[in-house]
């Protein structure tokens, strides 16, 4: 497993409002969990005191995806793009 912290042009995680669920952290990353497998896409929640899970999949679809870029709205949503390439081979950006 290698983790990757990276992104265009934003930090990886972001301080949810502590109105919302008490606060917290959500953060995202690109992973390659096998030297053949596809890179994807991750996200996690953490309180204050520390990882409450494990990192979820973003997606349910094994494609290559990464460089994940989030944000949080006026309510403490996180919101997340990422690159992939779908079944034909094209480069796509998803949110």
């Amino acid at each position: 497993m290698t983790i990757m912290i990276a992104g265009y042009s934003n930090i990886q995680i972001r301080r949810q409002n502590d109105n919302v669920a008490g606060g917290g952290w959500f953060y995202n990353f690109m992973d390659k969990p096998s030297a053949t497998g596809n890179r994807r896409v991750y996200y996690g929640w953490m309180s204050d005191d520390g990882p409450t899970s494990d990192p979820i999949l973003f997606t349910g679809v094994d494609q290559w995806e990464g460089y994940p870029s989030m944000d949080l709205d006026e309510r403490g949503h996180f919101i997340m793009s990422w690159h992939s390439t779908g079944a034909d081979d094209k480069s796509d950006v998803k949110c």
